[in-house]
């Protein structure tokens, strides 16, 4: 059965008579649809992850440098990291993992529950219906989860403009630059939301309450 047949299947549930529910085809097309999802958001978590561990990385580097004795304040490339630039440093990299962090263990517990389910089709829908809702309301309040690796990579530039002797005015840009990607950010995830999220928990819905009536 290919992918047409199956959305052919889960389309007509939606117009056929209660007891012409097809669990056998419906089912199929419910797994299908949801090793899309599925994809989608483990692309998202690659970047979450991969972004994280860079910037945790690279300021780590920077930090073990400085330490070393690499960077000195009598360097002629190099200003040098004061106390200040140490404690910015270590406050970024703490937003940085603390974003990556939070979002893993917040998946990690959302698959555990997911785990719970069995395979059966009525599971199934309650599973799927249950990751729509999670991931609608880890959206919600989007912009304030940005707020900590934004910040971090905002000090992060910050110290290196001072180590490198480049006036701290120029860094404006910079900021800008972040606050427009963070608009951004936060429009694409709630296009994602009303795009692909709602009415696929719209679909959900209706396909459980045709079953319950199927069943009844």
């Amino acid at each position: 059965m290919n992918f047409d047949d199956l959305k052919v299947i889960w389309d007509s549930q939606n117009v056929e008579p209660h007891y012409a529910v097809n669990k056998e085809g419906l089912h199929s097309v419910l797994r299908t649809k949801s090793e899309k999802l599925r994809k989608l958001i483990w692309w998202q978590e690659i970047q979450t992850y991969g972004s994280s561990t860079f910037m945790v990385g690279i300021i780590s580097a920077l930090l073990i440098v400085h330490w070393a004795g690499l960077i000195s304040e009598t360097s002629t490339k190099w200003g040098g990291l004061a106390q200040w630039d140490v404690l910015a440093l270590v406050i970024a990299a703490a937003g940085w993992l603390y974003f990556g962090g939070s979002i893993y263990l917040k998946r990690k517990n959302q698959k555990r529950r997911a785990a719970e389910y069995t395979s059966s089709l009525r599971d199934e829908l309650e599973r799927d219906i249950e990751q729509v809702d999670y991931e609608i309301n880890s959206r919600k309040h989007l912009v304030r989860g940005f707020i900590p690796p934004y910040t971090g990579g905002i000090l992060f530039i910050w110290v290196v403009f001072r180590a490198a002797g480049i006036p701290d005015w120029r860094i404006i840009p910079f900021i800008l630059f972040m606050i427009g990607a963070l608009i951004f950010e936060s429009r694409s995830q709630q296009s994602l939301v009303d795009r692909e999220l709602v009415p696929r928990k719209q679909d959900l819905e209706s396909l459980r309450e045709k079953l319950n009536k199927a069943e009844a």
